[in-house]
């Protein structure tokens, strides 16, 4: 993917654009897609892994799969949707970021929900990444960043 001009290192477009390109390699958004969690316990099966263990999260990733389906549609293989929740799609941004150079990130656990808030640094304020309901959604979150800058300090 391109980024468009000016969207360089910390811009709330990249992370955005980021942000988005994740949520469709990851299965799309809550409004489009409404058995994410079903699809996410059937591909969890499929990679049939002993709990505990490591989960390979390209594996949650859309893909084309199978053989070429039907010359009617031009012989095209078959798309299987992703099956990122929230926490899969939060620990990705911030590989991504982290690997991309996109902008600072950090991940927070929820415990009430338990599930990871993606943060970042975007245009110089840190905002939460939304990954599921509006995905590329940046909202405000200064008590988000200061917690982080606490537990860094702490360290």
């Amino acid at each position: 993917t391109c980024l468009p001009p000016g969207a360089g290192f910390g811009s709330g477009v990249a992370v955005s654009l980021v942000a988005k390109s994740i949520s469709t390699a990851c299965g799309g958004s809550l409004h489009q897609v409404h058995n994410l969690e079903a699809r996410w316990n059937h591909r969890f099966q499929q990679m049939r892994l002993a709990f505990p263990n490591d989960l390979p999260v390209g594996l949650l990733l859309g893909k084309l799969q199978g053989e070429p389906t039907s010359p009617a549609n031009g012989g095209a293989k078959q798309h299987v949707k992703g099956a990122g929740l929230q926490r899969h799609r939060a620990v990705l941004f911030k590989y991504v970021c982290d690997s991309l150079e996109v902008c600072q990130a950090a991940l927070l656990w929820d415990a009430r929900r338990d599930s990871a808030v993606a943060i970042a640094v975007a245009d110089g304020r840190p905002v939460a990444v939304d990954l599921m309901d509006e995905p590329g959604t940046l909202e405000p979150a200064p008590e988000l960043h200061a917690l982080v800058q606490q537990m860094e300090d702490s360290d």
